[in-house]
């Protein structure tokens, strides 16, 4: 499963957490903000890539707790990372400027050794802002990924990031979230303006609008794989954030279920499991829902100030400004915390 942008400077809110390390101005706290995060395609299993605040990229192993660090751009936030499906290994890369990479690993027969090897996407037609949102379309969709920024612009590009295939402009506003199904050529895009947009993927326009009932900022968005739903979360007021779930097989435009999930705006949700799905807000809240539940059936007050997550099978990780990465399962129908992973070069 690839990832999802960090959003932890994409709202103007306060945040009411009382954790003074975020406002501490040195290098070391900059360097341990981990703003993105995604599963590695360049080993079997069990390790991640991680992007900072500083520009750095780095591959952590799970068993061993090894770093490698990865080519990257010097000190050019590294805000989404995505693995995409290609007949090699590659990781598309997002940073503050605007800027798009792609990360793929080479082996030199001749001495048994493997090197990275990060290539710029063509400056001139990627974005003017900070890439917010990055999205790996499926192979049974046509294959390639989706690029969304706050100058409002939507971007389908194809596997090897060479060929732009649409550039739709959508308005003046961040381009929040992205999400696709398994099953249909659809790409769901939420953004400041308050809406979702489904976007054919076969000839890129625009299927269905949804707005969001509060009319307000939608700030995430997933679907949920074993059923035809939708899930997006939008800032409810000052003290309350609600998420409302979309049955797609539906005309009508107005949720069927609506419940309120936390005290401030959800950075990262996902669908985990036939009929369960993960949020993790502003508030520092990690919970665990079932999709016929009114109210969480479990939840965690992570350590530090959240900035990303990621959902591999029954895992969770959870990156943050100053405390590292912080390790989850789900077990039972319950999270349990099971490491925190904070020694980096």
């Amino acid at each position: 499963m690839g990832c999802r942008q960090s959003k932890f400077d994409a709202f103007d809110e306060p945040n009411t957490v009382d954790d003074n390390s975020q406002f501490e101005d040195n290098s070391e706290t900059i360097d341990k903000t981990f703003l993105s995060l995604c599963s590695s395609p360049f080993e079997e299993s069990n390790t991640l890539l991680y992007g900072t605040e500083c520009g750095k990229i780095g591959q952590l192993n799970l068993f061993s707790k090894n770093t490698t660090p990865l080519p990257s751009s010097e000190n050019d936030e590294v805000l989404s990372l995505i693995h995409i499906e290609s007949k090699d290994p590659k990781v598309i890369i997002g940073t503050r400027s605007g800027s798009l990479f792609s990360l793929t690993k080479t082996t030199n027969s001749s001495e048994s050794s493997s090197n990275f090897d990060l290539t710029p996407i063509d400056k001139p037609k990627t974005h003017k802002f900070g890439v917010s949102s990055l999205i790996a379309i499926p192979t049974s969709h046509g294959g390639g990924f989706c690029s969304g920024s706050r100058d409002g612009i939507i971007k389908y590009w194809s596997n090897e990031g060479k060929l732009l295939l649409f550039s739709k402009q959508i308005n003046r506003n961040l381009i929040t979230d992205f999400a696709v199904h398994q099953k249909d050529p659809v790409l769901f895009q939420s953004s400041e303006d308050k809406t979702i947009r489904l976007w054919d993927l076969n000839s890129f326009d625009v299927l269905r609008t949804l707005q969001d009932p509060d009319n307000h900022i939608v700030s995430s968005i997933c679907t949920v794989p074993s059923h035809p739903h939708l899930l997006a979360s939008s800032q409810r007021g000052p003290s309350s954030c609600s998420s409302h779930l979309w049955d797609l097989r539906s005309s009508s435009l107005s949720p069927i279920r609506t419940f309120v999930s936390h005290q401030l705006s959800i950075i990262s949700m996902s669908s985990i499991h036939p009929n369960f799905l993960v949020t993790l807000g502003r508030d520092r809240q990690l919970n665990l829902w079932s999709l016929h539940s009114s109210s969480p059936l479990s939840s965690f007050l992570v350590s530090g100030v959240p900035t990303n997550m990621v959902v591999l099978d029954n895992a969770i990780f959870v990156t943050t400004v100053d405390k590292g990465i912080h390790h989850f399962l789900i077990e039972g129908g319950m999270l349990s915390f099971e490491q925190t992973f904070n020694e980096f070069p």
